[in-house]
């Protein structure tokens, strides 16, 4: 599908305003609204301090009400095998009631130290051993 996007409408991005595509200001922001928890009117400006300090807070937020919960994975918290044990066993199902309602939209933050600390490289008598580093990267 391809959509001719030539209808300009007004708009703002980091405090300036502009003239932008309709279709494509339209979906972006329904977008973040749905992902964000925010209502259209709430998504004017996606470039702005605070616009951006509020989608960190929100992300912020849920991760660690996910993380109490669930201790789902991944999540920089569990930087080897044994502390994935550890976060199960400290989850807490029944707090989901609780602080369902602090939770807003889908945002969570994307996890960029999992198992950092963990020597994944397969054990020397397995084939993938022999294998370049760059297979499974």
């Amino acid at each position: 599908m391809v959509i001719e996007d030539t209808k300009k409408v007004p708009s703002f991005m980091n405090g300036e305003a502009m003239e932008v595509n309709e279709f494509a200001h339209t979906f972006r922001k329904r977008l973040m609204a749905e992902h964000l928890g925010f209502t259209d009117d709430e998504v004017q400006d996606p470039m702005s301090d605070d616009f951006i300090y509020k989608m960190n807070d929100i992300a912020e937020t849920n991760t660690s009400i996910y993380r109490e919960v669930f201790a789902c994975y991944p999540d920089d918290q569990m930087r080897t095998l044994a502390q994935i044990d550890e976060m199960k066993k400290a989850r807490n199902l029944e707090k989901y009631g609780e602080l369902a309602s602090n939770l807003k939209g889908h945002t969570v933050w994307f996890p960029l130290d999992f198992l950092a600390d963990e020597n994944l490289r397969p054990p020397m008598t397995t084939m993938e051993y022999y294998l370049s580093d760059q297979t499974f990267v």
